[in-house]
């Protein structure tokens, strides 16, 4: 990664993985990018889409239209719920993503939908469905679109994986699953999807202007009203056979524990800005750094960041009924911000970060 020494940089830190060239260049790997005890998998475009054909399946064993999300997920986790006719019920994840509450008691036919955040694996559900399986017979759709390079996941009825968060290529999901999966016809890839995201991030890093980010937003607001699950298209395939798995989950891991150091040497004041966990276990591999940030200041910093050009997504804008049940929900939707740390940075680019956070509250007068 190219670095500067003043604060203007020539490429951008987070955003859209880009695609160069080389990433077509790169020598066929066989190496495994799932993990798990799945019999069959099924290659889709998107997590959503996964997601779906799982749903029909459990429609065809005989499973009933009533499901159990968290109430902390993507929005568009519950589009294909919605589009199937499924009673939506939820529970919480606890201001950790990892004390859940408001489980149900007792599961007969309904669908468990559990999600593995920013490649932690979650750990007190597993054990509570360890728990339930013994008791009673229900479905598992087990989310492992943030934990795609988490080692010893993927062990449920059926799993969602998808490619874009960690890996340069514009679309690609996976679902794995243990029963014999319903005919299901899929549409052939949305090549004006596929295209739009092929070229921004080609000039991503080559162009002066902000077409790539038009294209971008052009191209996730196609997807955004669901509407039937399609095939992965062939570029991205053929870029997820040449993907170093391995050599992409150490680079992570290695820049999360740079920044998790990095962090506490600037001893920020907690109330302000601090980590949502600060280890990985053997195995996991993160997402992104998720970081608290007092409300007051979230979407301020973020700006600020932009500006420097670096980019953090917010995991999730959430439109939730105020509710005493959901407040660490709604605290979390308003507090979190996921700082980059993907396999194109390196410590200096982690540094540059760190400085332009400090820099930020250093301009709001706040102590830190």
């Amino acid at each position: 990664m190219t670095s500067t020494t003043n604060n203007s940089r020539i490429t951008p830190i987070g955003g859209e993985l880009d695609i160069s060239l080389e990433d077509f260049l790169k020598p066929e790997l066989n190496v495994g990018l799932t993990s798990g005890d799945k019999k069959s998998s099924l290659y889709l475009d998107t997590g959503r889409s996964a997601i779906y054909v799982a749903l029909l399946n459990i429609l065809e064993r005989g499973g009933k239209r009533e499901a159990w999300l968290p109430r902390y997920c993507c929005p568009s986790v519950e589009l294909p719920f919605s589009k199937l006719g499924f009673k939506l019920n939820y529970y919480s994840t606890g201001c950790d993503l990892n004390t859940p509450c408001g489980l149900p008691e007792k599961l007969t036919g309904e669908t468990f939908f559990f999600i593995h955040y920013f490649g932690k694996r979650n750990q007190a559900l597993q054990k509570y469905l360890g728990v339930m399986k013994e008791q009673y017979s229900f479905f598992v759709i087990e989310d492992c679109v943030q934990a795609l390079l988490t080692s010893d996941l993927g062990n449920y009825d059926y799993v969602v994986y998808s490619f874009r968060k960690f890996l340069p290529q514009p679309d690609g999901a996976l679902l794995s699953y243990r029963f014999p999966l319903v005919e299901c016809k899929l549409a052939p890839a949305d090549e004006a999807f596929v295209s739009r995201k092929l070229i921004g991030k080609l000039i991503r890093f080559h162009s002066k202007n902000t077409l790539f980010l038009d294209l971008f937003a052009f191209a996730e607001k196609m997807i955004d009203e669901f509407s039937e699950p399609r095939e992965i298209s062939y570029l991205s395939k053929y870029l997820l056979t040449r993907a170093n798995a391995e050599e992409i989950s150490e680079k992570r891991r290695s820049n999360f524990f740079h920044l998790i150091k990095a962090i506490k040497q600037h001893s920020y004041d907690e109330e302000l800005f601090r980590p949502l966990f600060t280890s990985l276990k053997p195995g996991e591999t993160p997402l992104g750094l998720p970081v608290v940030i007092n409300p007051a200041f979230r979407d301020r910093l973020r700006a600020h960041l932009a500006n420097k050009r670096i980019f953090c997504p917010i995991h999730w804008p959430l439109e939730i009924e105020k509710d005493h049940f959901w407040r660490n929900e709604l605290l979390l939707s308003h507090s979190l911000l996921t700082l980059p740390l993907d396999q194109r940075l390196d410590c200096p680019s982690l540094n540059y970060l760190l400085e332009k956070v400090t820099e930020f509250f250093n301009e709001a007068g706040v102590n830190n």
